[in-house]
């Protein structure tokens, strides 16, 4: 007669559903924390890029506005005028301006410089000079509040990480001279700015470093995207794996 074959017993079967299920456990929480990991570093990549693209809006122009209208010297518009594109003389968009109130929600939109003349270029000597605060030249530099900016929100509900004390603010400004075409980039942690006092007072001795908070995706190493002092194009932003903790 064939024996019976032996049966698990209730405390095997017990004892192989726990380590199974401390088994998916393990899989289940490693495969959330890739996915929280990998979703913090897109919106991290992201915004980077982000960043680099106002360099690349500030070299290659694009003018919203239908009608060419000239600039006063206070750095406002007066009336419109039959000017073809790219013609006027007095206004000129020479650069972009970011701002944020929150570290979330990040709006750009052109830097125009009045006063921008054929004798004034042909005149130009130096560069920085062009961006202080220059009344007697009847220059100024100023954003249209006719024109509604571009938003942008980073991923996955993250957001620059805030200081010790004040708004979760930041401006940017990226200007391009008219006269030798190098790129500056000026930053403040404000969000309200009048655009020659903040060329003016930036401070560009040290490099802006935005760190940008996990929100609860993961827990560790916090990214954050450095703007390089003064940086002359998309090659002075990147990525920092290092430091922001």
């Amino acid at each position: 007669m064939k024996r019976a074959s032996r049966g698990f017993t209730i405390i095997e079967v017990m004892l192989f559903l726990a380590v199974t299920g401390v088994l998916a456990a393990g899989i289940l929480a490693s495969v959330g924390s890739t996915l929280g990991l990998q979703r913090y570093r897109d919106a991290v990549d992201g915004f980077s890029s982000y960043i680099q693209g106002q360099y690349g809006q500030t070299i290659n122009v694009r003018n919203d506005i239908d009608n060419h209208r000239e600039c006063a010297a206070d750095g406002t518009f007066l009336a419109a005028h039959s000017a073809p594109p790219g013609t006027s003389e007095t206004c000129a968009i020479i650069g972009r301006l970011v701002t944020t109130a929150n570290g979330q929600t990040f709006r750009s939109q052109p830097i125009y410089m009045s006063g921008v003349t054929s004798a004034f270029l042909k005149s130009g000597i130096g560069d920085d000079a062009v961006f202080t605060a220059d009344a007697a030249a009847n220059r100024r530099l100023f954003i249209d509040s006719g024109v509604q900016p571009q938003t942008y929100q980073l991923d996955w509900g993250v957001r620059t990480q805030p200081p010790a004390t004040g708004d979760n603010a930041w401006a940017i400004a990226i200007v391009r001279s008219p006269i030798s075409g190098v790129i500056h980039t000026y930053t403040m942690r404000r969000a309200s700015v009048v655009l020659d006092q903040l060329v003016v007072d930036s401070n560009r001795r040290d490099d802006s470093v935005m760190c940008i908070d996990p929100s609860g995706w993961l827990a560790g190493q916090v990214l954050g995207v450095v703007i390089a002092k003064d940086a002359p194009g998309a090659s002075g932003v990147v990525t920092r794996t290092e430091g922001c903790n």
